[in-house]
């Protein structure tokens, strides 16, 4: 019975810590031997301790009776909205309990009373939020609960700073909406090893001190900074226990003092945005024990690996494959870049961009004949797609267009056009701006100083007021590339208008000089179309006509 419990442990640790390799909801962990049925006709079938009764939707509405030994038992994808008192009476000896997919909304405070040996819950896609996960606190034999694909929020992960999860050693709350993630929640987790919180469109993370924390992924999200790991009052390691940490897929451009991850072995960084690696960015000061790092195929070119970047002597894997470095110039890899490194026993180089000779033998020149069909065929679709680029492109404007107008009309909005600038800019916003843009052509602007909800997070109230506008307007000035919170909003709203595949409608109010713009301002710049303004009466008149031509779709909404 021992060996039949650990080999399913083993898989569904397996599971959780492997889904960082595919994007899942509910994985079916019961397929393998043959399940005989055991109740009414084949809706449950039994094998050894395992006991299968899902995918019923709705015809079983309650736990039959069942053989005494099951220890595994899966209830899911039954349409079960609310589970009573004493529901699992019929099953009381069970440690592992699927209900994934049953659309749950409400739990009752004794639902789980008789499951004194329960320590694997599986509660994804379902509906449980806030009070309603309460009961699911009072389980103290718990060690693995995973509640994915079910719309939690950051307050629904609040609940769990009032529990009784003593035991808790994995928690898995991937694929939900948690934007904002405050750890302090986490505390009484006292035997918390395993976190997961992938692809949650996390951006705000503050982190708190989880001394038995082993295994921390946080992929897939829309992270700006590397976590803070110190106390910075005590120099004491958030996570003096961690080893494992996946921070893959999202848009950490640099690592910042203090690092404090004395146990470290493993860390992912790869698709993230690094354009350099400065001295000693991976050293042993920082990481002392790190063995294992990855920095695969960043977002962007890499402009610069300067001297001893990785010099660090316990490292024994380093993945720098798929990334754009011209290997050639010692401006952008010194040479002794990897110094330090003595420790190295696999290096990823592959597919990176270096100069090299091409050559081309015999055994090509059918490969060649091939290739000079298909740029034949190529070059006569192009001339024919010149000669008429006209026509194509205006089909394929009024096409795009009018199909971008459509889908934004379905969906409401609480406001017209989100309005980002510096608080020094305040007068201009609201003496020109707001009297043509409100007045004029009665649209519904958003300024954070009247609309940004009071005693709420300005983080979340930026993200929350962007995601209600229907475009996003920025002011740009020297006095907004001065300010940390308007470059945070300006990063917010690229990936917002990347989401939404539209383009920011940018308004340079004074002139600012390339050296005095964040690299954010210098590209967007480069890539967007600015309208100026001036105090001249023409070039007032020019302004406005170009900003309502940029807002049009708005103002004809």
């Amino acid at each position: 019975m021992q060996k039949w419990r650990t080999v399913i442990t083993v898989v569904m640790l397996f599971i959780c810590l492997c889904a960082s390799l595919e994007d899942y909801c509910w994985v079916d962990t019961y397929d393998g031997e043959f399940m005989s049925p055991c109740f009414d006709e084949g809706r449950c079938r039994c094998n050894n301790i395992t006991a299968d009764c899902s995918s019923n939707n709705g015809s079983l509405t309650y736990v039959p009776r069942l053989p005494i030994d099951v220890q595994v038992f899966n209830f899911s994808s039954n349409n079960l909205s609310h589970i009573p008192d004493e529901f699992f009476s019929n099953v009381s000896q069970v440690w592992l309990l699927d209900l994934c997919q049953n659309g749950l909304t409400s739990l009752s405070p004794r639902a789980f009373q008789e499951l004194q040996n329960l320590t694997t819950l599986l509660l994804n896609g379902n509906s449980l939020v806030y009070k309603a996960l309460t009961p699911v606190f009072h389980i103290r034999s718990l060690t693995n609960l995973q509640i994915l694909c079910s719309n939690l929020s950051p307050m629904d992960l609040e609940t769990f700073s009032n529990n009784s999860l003593g035991a808790l050693t994995l928690l898995n709350v991937s694929l939900n909406n948690i934007g904002s993630l405050y750890m302090k929640s986490l505390e009484p987790l006292k035997g918390l090893s395993y976190f997961i919180a992938q692809q949650n469109k996390l951006y705000n993370l503050t982190t708190s001190r989880l001394k038995n924390l082993f295994f921390l992924n946080l992929q897939k999200n829309r992270l700006f900074d590397f976590p803070q790991t110190c106390d910075l009052v005590t120099g004491e390691s958030f996570f003096p226990n961690l080893k494992l940490l996946l921070l893959q897929n999202n848009m950490i451009s640099s690592i910042k003092d203090p690092v404090c991850l004395p146990n470290l072995a493993n860390l992912s960084l790869s698709f993230n945005k690094f354009l350099t690696f400065e001295s000693n960015t991976f050293g042993n000061a920082r990481f002392p024990r790190l063995e294992y790092l990855a920095l695969i195929e960043m977002e962007d070119k890499i402009v610069g690996i300067e001297r001893f970047a990785f010099n660090n002597s316990q490292l024994k894997f380093l993945g720098l494959a798929l990334n754009y470095i011209n290997l050639s110039s010692q401006t952008v890899l010194h040479d002794d870049a990897f110094g330090g490194c003595t420790g190295i026993t696999a290096f990823y180089f592959d597919y990176c961009v270096f100069k090299a000779a091409c050559l081309l033998g015999q055994a090509a020149a059918s490969f060649t004949i091939a290739v000079i069909i298909i740029v034949l065929v190529v070059f006569i679709i192009s001339v024919t797609c010149f000669r008429y680029r006209w026509h194509l492109r205006l089909v394929m404007y009024e096409w795009f267009h009018h199909r971008g107008l459509q889908e934004g009309q379905l969906r409401h909005f609480t406001y017209d056009v989100f309005v980002g600038y510096a608080e020094e800019d305040r007068k201009w916003v609201m003496q020109e701006l707001l009297p043509v843009v409100e007045g004029q052509w009665n649209l519904r602007a958003c300024v954070h100083e009247r609309d940004f909800i009071p005693g709420k997070h300005i983080v979340d109230n930026i993200a929350d007021c962007v995601q209600d506008s229907r475009k996003i307007l920025m002011v740009f000035s020297p006095d907004y590339a001065r300010s940390e919170w308007c470059q945070f909003e300006l990063k917010y709203c690229q990936c917002c208008v990347m989401d939404r595949d539209e383009v920011l409608v940018l308004v340079l109010l004074h002139e600012t000089e390339s050296r005095d713009m964040t690299s954010a301002m210098f590209a967007v710049m480069k890539t967007t179309t600015y309208i100026e303004w001036a105090n001249t009466v023409d070039a007032r008149d020019s302004f406005w006509g170009r900003l309502s031509r940029a807002l049009d779709c708005v103002i004809s909404y």
